[in-house]
């Protein structure tokens, strides 16, 4: 379980061995990367001709305070339309573990 949720966070290992006694758990792994890896996103929005609500929903989903923030592609079949390219820095490795191994416990 622990290892699903930090491959789906983004991190890596070698290898991970688990050990118990009917008191302790203990989890060993090896070669955990430090930090997650960033991730840029690129989401495409709706049509530069689209209603104000198409535009205020792309904005709401990407992240972004103004349309302004967007960029507009051209597509010779589909016409202009907007994309937001998102940047979403890597995290540290003991911030990952510490958000998964609560969920784990209770579970």
């Amino acid at each position: 379980m622990l290892t699903d949720g930090l491959v789906e966070a983004g991190l890596t290992y070698e290898a991970a061995r688990e050990y118990w006694t009917p008191r302790r758990l203990a989890l060993d792994i090896r070669g955990l990367t430090a930090r997650s890896k960033d991730i840029r996103e690129e989401i495409k929005g709706p049509s530069t001709t689209a209603p104000e609500q198409a535009v205020q929903g792309f904005l709401r989903k990407a992240g972004l305070s103004s349309i302004a923030e967007a960029h507009v592609h051209s597509d010779p079949k589909k016409g202009d339309f907007y994309v937001a390219h998102i940047s979403k820095p890597g995290r540290a490795a003991e911030e990952i573990i510490a958000e998964l191994v609560p969920g784990i416990i209770k579970s």
